[in-house]
């Protein structure tokens, strides 16, 4: 036989082999579901802190309030061993440690890992509250941490204790008498809201059950708190007050010789109030609850945990929206070194190496969160994890073992873990199902301002999508976000692109998010101030103009998207184009730098977003506002809101609502009676049908 008709004969078993390929690939994609809202509210997700047990064999996780366990040999199953969150394991590896609300309240319960048995540690009446406030600008379970002593005997943990009343406050609590309430300078600000609104205000922030954060609704006067250190036998189950003043402490660290306790302090300085917040580092002697400063200045100093080796401190620190960076210093004292000032990143969370050489830390690096080694003399560092994603939660085991949660276009909360001397591998894929649905393809797109400056953001195609079709893209102006599994149900997500659509997720600056740090503080902060909105608009739009020039998006069939800050930028948006053919604005605010400053106790947040207080620069407000600038919205809006969310929030609904319809404009707005800031139940399946049927209405041709 010729080579040339053996040619001939490969060439045509090759093209059949490939056509049953593909044939087989389209069968399976064909058999792909969509996805839906009931889809993206099932996926699971680990909580604020899993932990690997001190000889590496054996992982700890929660998810949504039910405790887990699994050894981290390849293969291994996972065991439910109760309801609970934030595990915690001993130093001895005998006991973990873990919040649990079985009781009735939040208390603290540990496992004996030999017989399995579960006891509860604390009795505290009314259950244990961690002080909220104290997360800062951080995440919200670091108020949660707490720690073992050495010799796994005791356990330390911060809850609030009830304090005598403000004198000058309130004369009476009750919001029907007839009697007057009266305010002076040393009420809190918050105060002067409740009763006004059902919604209430910012200052019953607690933990529910499962350890999520719950707003306090309720219409009367909070009781005036101080948060505590607290240190529990778990044999005995006695219970100590280490601290009894005003001085507000939080996040403790128990020290390796066993004798002292590190912990943070606002120093009696309000954690609700519009002023500069500074905290320091301070250490207890664990018999008495004497203390010494660690630290001083201004500055917020948190979360500080002793090196293995007991001769170093580090602890994140930052200025109020600042940059937050991991600062190193000796145990005795002395000036604190920025070991992160050369990775340039904001840091979510870190661990000491097990060595004591190096910090493992998370940054916050544009569309991905790596895990980053830094040394600590140098702060030299290098990437442990590779590619444009999400790595979190992690944890690093005393035994050196590094686990992570991947999350990308693709997966969602894959565990992964890397033993030393072995390659990573996938522990545990807790949403599998991920795999059987159809997705549009997700990728990080860079493109260019009107300045050059360089910005990136994420891009998911449609479903089906096909090249040289130009299809209608919805614009979710969040910020900040990063190149996860878009599966949430109150952001722009999946589901829009099984319907057709292209969304986008632009990384941009704004007025209301600069303290967002993306990247660097020199990029971010640029946006602080009267010109943010300009800086948003141009970083957007840009994005915008890039995906049209691609073929991708069709100019014509453009519509905003946005939840809470993401709807604070559509509002401002529309006044100052009328590009979009439609908008969706929900949880957001309308005027948020002017409401922020006169209606609530957080008068500095807005002041950061103008860059002056109204008196200084009222035109700096006014430029901000979108409810001075109605007039120039010619897009279709819906507005959606909860009833139960702050009171600015609904309040600057009905206000660009009323503005709106008095105008003319074509504007629904679609409030809630039973649901808060999230909007969650049966109210999301609603929530979504009518966003549906609104963007088909004005993007389908």
């Amino acid at each position: 036989m010729s080579r040339r008709r053996l040619g001939l004969r490969f060439e045509v078993w090759f093209a059949c082999l490939l056509m049953i390929v593909c044939l087989f690939a389209s069968g399976r994609s064909q058999n792909k579901r969509f996805v839906t809202i009931e889809k993206l509210g099932a996926l699971k997700s680990p909580g604020w802190q899993m932990e690997v047990s001190p000889n590496g064999e054996s992982l700890a996780y929660d998810i949504d309030g039910d405790l887990w366990l699994i050894a981290t040999k390849r293969g291994s199953g996972p065991r439910k061993i109760g309801k609970g969150t934030m595990p915690h394991w001993s130093p001895d590896g005998r006991r973990l440690a873990f919040y649990s609300s079985v009781s009735s309240t939040l208390q603290l319960w540990v496992m004996d890992t030999g017989s399995g048995e579960l006891t509860q540690v604390t009795k505290l009446e009314g259950g244990l509250k961690p002080d909220a406030r104290t997360r800062f600008t951080g995440w919200v379970g670091d108020p949660l941490r707490y720690d073992w002593s050495p010799d796994s005997s005791k356990i330390v943990f911060t809850s609030k204790v009830q304090l005598d009343e403000i004198k000058n406050g309130p004369k009476d609590k009750s919001s029907t008498g007839t009697s007057p309430l009266i305010f002076t300078s040393r009420t809190p600000a918050s105060w002067s809201l409740i009763g006004v609104f059902r919604a209430g205000d910012y200052s019953g922030v607690g933990y529910t059950s499962k350890g999520g954060v719950d707003f306090n609704q309720s219409e009367s006067f909070p009781t005036r708190t101080a948060s505590q250190i607290f240190v529990a036998r778990v044999s005995s189950k006695e219970v100590e007050q280490l601290t009894k003043d005003e001085a507000q402490y939080f996040n403790p660290s128990w020290a390796p010789n066993g004798k002292e306790i590190m912990c943070a302090s606002v120093e009696g300085r309000s954690l609700i109030e519009d002023s500069d917040i500074a905290s320091n580092l301070y250490i207890l002697e664990a018999a008495t609850g004497r203390k010494t400063a660690l630290t001083s200045g201004p500055g917020i100093k948190r979360l500080p945990y002793w090196s293995p080796d007991g001769r170093w401190i580090a602890y994140l620190g930052s200025e109020r929206f600042g940059l937050r960076s991991v600062y190193v210093m000796p145990r005795e004292g002395g000036e604190p070194t920025n070991i992160t000032a050369k990775l340039d990143r904001s840091v979510l969370f870190f661990y000491w190496a097990p060595d004591s050489k190096a910090l493992i830390v998370s940054a916050l690096d544009g569309v991905s969160w790596p895990i980053v080694e830094v040394n600590s003399s140098t702060g030299s560092f290098r990437r442990l994890t590779q590619g444009e994603a999400v790595f979190w939660p992690f944890t690093v085991s005393k035994s050196g073992a590094l686990v992570w949660a991947l999350s990308d276009g693709s997966n969602y909360k894959v565990i992964q873990i890397w033993v030393p001397d072995d390659k990573t591998y996938t522990l545990l894929n807790l949403n599998p199902q991920i795999r059987e649905w159809a997705l549009g393809a997700q990728r990080v797109i860079k493109w260019k301002n009107s300045q050059g400056e360089n910005l990136e953001g994420i891009l998911i195609k449609p479903v089906g999508y096909q090249e040289g079709r130009k299809y209608p893209l919805i614009i979710d102006p969040y910020g900040g976000r990063a190149n996860s599994f878009m599966g949430d149900t109150l952001l722009a997500n999946q589901t829009l692109a099984a319907k057709g659509y292209a969304i986008f997720f632009p990384n941009h600056r704004a007025h209301h998010i600069w303290m967002n740090y993306m990247k660097n503080a020199e990029y971010s902060q640029v946006a602080r101030g009267a010109q943010g909105g300009d800086i948003m608009l141009d970083d957007i739009l840009s994005g915008v103009d890039a995906l049209a020039k691609d073929g991708i998006a069709d100019p014509d069939r453009l519509c905003l998207y946005g939840f809470s800050n993401g709807a604070t930028a559509v509002s401002y948006l529309l006044t100052r184009t009328s590009r979009f053919k439609c908008a969706v604005s929900t949880a957001g605010s309308g005027d948020w730098t002017l409401s922020y400053f006169l209606e609530t106790d957080i008068a500095h947040t807005s002041a950061t977003m103008a860059g002056r207080t109204p008196w200084d620069d009222s035109e700096a407000y006014v430029k901000l506002s979108p409810i001075y600038h109605l007039d120039k919205v010619t897009t279709p809006v819906l507005l959606v809101v909860g009833d139960k969310d702050t009171p600015d929030r609904l309040l600057n609904y009905v206000a660009m609502f009323n503005g709106l319809r008095r105008l003319g404009r074509d504007v629904t707005l679609v409030r809630y009676p039973e649901q808060g800031h999230i909007i969650e139940g049966s109210a999301i399946f609603d929530y979504w049908n009518r966003i549906y049927e609104f963007f088909d209405a004005h993007l389908k041709l």
